[in-house]
């Protein structure tokens, strides 16, 4: 493990305003993409990896899987009749369709609905065998992204909205309106799988509300999760949709479904730097990023390397909670002195070691830290490290599964039910710990110390022994430290 440029703690002057926005708002360029190669905005069917739903109604699968918590399940298309012949079967493709299944919304009474559209089976245009192929895919990679990514990609897309870029254009593309957050699961490999809302919250496809911004169309917003009614009609929304379009050439609602693979991560951290421009262009380490500034230097800083660990930075004043050496110990104390540094190394270095034993100083000076990892498995590994030191209470998991409410409103009673219990507090250990490590250091001085008119230390002089363990013995009479080494060659050269 070593250390990359660290930052000086201290400030310098401000960055220019005109630069430092200048990056932020080239940030915030590369983080969305409003071009056609977006599927948010130019919806375009892939055979195998997306399943189209036909013949239902988006406000009702709404209404069932998200209002209501039900489980839906898919009803393949029949199997077509067989014709004798003697070519072979084509190969299944897996181009894009991009033909439209949907019919053009217009409001119905919900009460006058018949079985069909309000059972609990989704139909579908696939056969039996090609859909099941398309639900395990999409179970597959909603799975991996979780497991790798902790980020659900798997949506029910309700509702499409058709559109053109120009009144001059032909060319139409489409745009899922709602999307709402799904699972698939089933009990054995033989079972169908079913369909369930998660406990994220649907939203109003956001990369389609920031195309139409310019535009000066603003898509309407669903309620809040929380104050959602449980009579509430998606048929609201897209109506309010259709009549914000109203003036556009060759626009139109769709009652289109699909169940396919969404991301939104990057859009994101889009509308996060959007509210908080000013805010991150003020910070300290964002103007010193985009200026280059702030003193750096590769390895840590000359005060933090010639520190003598035991004597400034003891053990007992500190907050470890696993093991560390000295190049982490002291990676902590630059920390602690207020330096900003960036820590890299291969697999096996220590790295989650050092980040565990930061988090714990942090929370001894009562200050929060938020540790982020793009990697599902490297926030499993701090997380575990802090479960085993004591931690786990203090601990708040915001990713994948971890990130819905009721696990949270969990996390949160279990930390304030632990802040009302007294922790024992070892102090046996700790105050026997200044003694022993005085005894080791003593003995450590000891053996590395220069010894007598030799000037050599009993490590080295051991060491040169071994070389000479066969020779004859002669009896030393008189002091061992007045012996300088040019009597010890001259008593050599006279045996």
């Amino acid at each position: 493990m070593h250390i990359e440029p660290v930052a000086a703690p201290a400030s310098d002057p401000a960055a220019p305003p005109d630069r430092v926005g200048a990056a932020v708002d080239s940030w915030k360029r590369k983080l969305i993409d409003l071009t056609m190669r977006n599927r948010a905005l130019n919806f375009r069917m892939n055979k195998v990896s997306t399943v189209a739903v036909v013949d239902e109604h988006p406000a009702e699968a709404f209404r069932q899987l998200y209002l209501r918590g039900q489980a839906l399940r898919f009803k393949a298309a029949p199997e077509p009749e067989v014709m004798p012949t003697t070519q072979a079967p084509a190969p299944v493709a897996e181009e894009e369709d991009d033909v439209s299944l949907g019919l053009d919304f217009a409001p119905y009474d919900a009460a006058s609905l018949g079985e069909r559209h309000t059972d609990q089976w989704l139909q579908t245009t696939a056969v039996p065998e090609a859909l099941d192929r398309s639900l395990r895919r999409l179970e597959e990679q909603a799975r991996l992204s979780i497991e790798e990514q902790g980020v659900n990609t798997l949506f029910l897309a309700l509702g499409m909205l058709h559109y053109t870029e120009s009144d001059a254009s032909a060319q139409s593309y489409r745009a899922p309106l709602v999307l709402l957050p799904v699972e698939l699961s089933r009990k054995t490999a033989r079972a169908g799988y079913e369909l369930r809302a998660t406990d994220d919250d649907p939203i109003v496809n956001p990369a389609l509300a920031e195309y139409l911004r310019p535009r000066g169309i603003a898509l309407p917003e669903l309620p809040d999760s929380a104050s959602i009614p449980d009579d509430f009609d998606l048929q609201t929304l897209f109506t309010a949709v259709t009549e914000r379009m109203a003036g556009q050439k060759g626009w139109g609602v769709k009652t289109d479904i699909y169940l396919g693979l969404f991301s939104f991560q990057k859009f994101v951290m889009y509308k996060d730097l959007e509210a908080n421009a000013p805010a991150v262009a003020a910070h300290r380490l964002v103007q010193q990023l985009v200026t280059r500034s702030g003193g750096e230097t590769i390895g840590l800083p000359a005060e933090i390397r010639g520190m003598e660990l035991d004597a400034e930075y003891p053990p007992e004043s500190t907050f470890q909670v696993v093991d560390a050496d000295s190049s982490q110990l002291r990676a902590i104390a630059a920390c602690a002195r207020g330096h900003d540094l960036v820590i890299e190394g291969p697999p096996g270095t220590g790295k989650s070691q050092t980040i565990t034993n930061l988090i714990a100083a942090a929370l001894a000076a009562d200050r929060s830290v938020l540790f982020v990892a793009e990697k599902m498995a490297a926030l499993e590994v701090v997380y575990e490290r802090l479960v085993q030191a004591g931690f786990g209470e203090f601990c708040l998991e915001l990713h994948s599964t971890k990130a819905n409410k009721r696990t949270v409103m969990k996390e949160l009673a279990s930390a304030l039910d632990a802040s009302f219990q007294n922790v024992a507090v070892p102090r046996a250990s700790t105050e026997r710990l200044p003694l022993v490590r005085k005894t080791l250091t003593e003995y450590a001085h000891a053996v590395h110390t220069p010894f007598g008119a030799l000037g050599a230390s009993p490590y080295r002089v051991y060491g040169e022994l071994g070389r000479v363990i066969a020779a004859p013995r002669v009896k030393l009479e008189g002091r061992i430290d007045t012996v300088s080494r040019e009597q010890l060659e001259q008593a050599v050269r006279d045996l």
